[in-house]
Order: structure tokens, then C-alpha cells, then sequence
């Protein structure tokens, strides 16, 4: 059973998900099983399923041009990243551009409904599913229903995100999504 009781107060009642914008992502294994690897000295080490994830989020930007990945972490139970959605397809450095942080608000009908942050996440989590269950005899490997999001407003709040998610493996032992870890909540975290 997921951790998630109704996935729809997730998402920024109003808001535009497939607009220009940079996104703090946290997407969690079922029941926070550490399906990824392990953490040993404040590194992870990612096993064969873990490289899956690694491979399968890298290759986002192949299948969607207007996606941009900027840092990204698998952890043993769950998946950090940031990502930026633009209508156009953009360069491949990493830099915080301040153009994509103003939230509009738009019907829900609004934008690229099929190229919105819902869609590619559903879309990576079906693909990694999909590949690691046809490897897998020992278990079936599911995510939790949803995800969380933030929306990245400003170059102060990247720069925090990306520090929490270049430190999150040496951080693991005090991770609210660590089960072994004084304070799990037992909910995903996204920081």
C-alpha cells in the first residue's frame, strides 16, 4: 500500500507543470525498500538495479528534447533530481537560469499536457519498472504511486537543493527517508 492516501494534493493546485521552470523532484520506492544499492562511507554504491535508474534518468533528455537534467542522486530507496522543462531544445550545460522561476497559473487544461512533469515522471517510473521486473525473478519491484515536487523560484533555493542532493549520501543516516535513520517519517521527504 502506498504512502501516498490521495496523490492529487501533491501537485500546486493551478499551476502549469509543463511551463518553463526547474523542479525538485523526490519519487520513492514502496514501502521505502532500499532496492538501489548502499551507502557505505557516505557514498553510494549502486547495484545492478540502482544503474537501471541512473541509465533510464539520463536518458530523459533523448526521448525529450525539452528537457533539461540538471544534479540527481539515486539512494538506496528513493530519487532526487532537478529538472527543467523549456519549450525549446536547450544547451547541455547546467546553470540556473532566473527566466524559468515565475509561476503562472493557467486551467487545468492549459500547456503540453503530454510533456507536463506528471507525464515525464509517470514515464520514467512505467520504463524502470517495466525493465528491472523483466530482470527480476526474486521480486517484483514497484515505486510509490506518486511523487513530490518543488518548484524552484529562485537561484538561492537551487543552490540550496543542490547541495542537499550532491550531500544526501553522506547525510543517510539522518534521512527521513532512511527507515533505519532517528527520524523517519515513514512519508516521503524531499528534503
Amino acid at each position: 500500500m502506498s504512502h501516498f492516501k490521495d496523490k492529487s494534493v501533491l501537485r500546486l493546485q493551478g499551476y502549469d507543470y509543463s511551463q518553463d521552470g526547474l523542479y525538485f523532484i523526490t519519487i520513492c520506492t514502496e514501502r521505502f525498500s532500499p532496492y538501489f544499492g548502499k551507502i557505505k562511507n557516505g557514498k553510494m554504491h549502486l547495484n545492478p538495479i540502482g544503474k537501471i535508474i541512473q541509465a533510464e534518468w539520463s536518458h530523459t533528455t533523448i526521448l525529450r528534447p525539452y528537457v533539461r537534467l540538471h544534479s540527481f542522486q539515486v539512494m538506496p530507496n528513493h530519487f532526487h533530481a532537478i529538472i527543467e522543462i523549456h519549450e525549446l531544445p536547450l544547451p547541455a550545460t547546467e546553470k540556473f537560469s532566473p527566466l524559468k522561476i515565475s509561476p503562472t497559473f493557467k486551467n487545468k487544461f492549459g500547456g503540453r499536457i503530454s510533456d507536463n512533469l506528471s507525464a515525464i515522471i509517470r514515464g520514467f517510473k512505467g520504463t524502470t519498472r517495466s525493465i528491472i521486473n523483466s530482470i527480476q525473478d526474486k521480486f517484483v519491484f514497484e515505486w510509490q504511486i506518486s511523487f513530490m515536487d518543488h518548484i524552484i523560484r529562485d537561484e538561492d533555493e537551487y543552490r540550496r537543493i543542490v547541495r542537499h542532493i550532491r550531500n544526501n549520501p553522506k547525510n543517510w543516516p539522518r534521512d527521513p527517508n532512511n527507515p533505519d535513520s532517528p527520524t523517519f517519517k515513514g512519508t516521503p521527504s524531499i528534503y
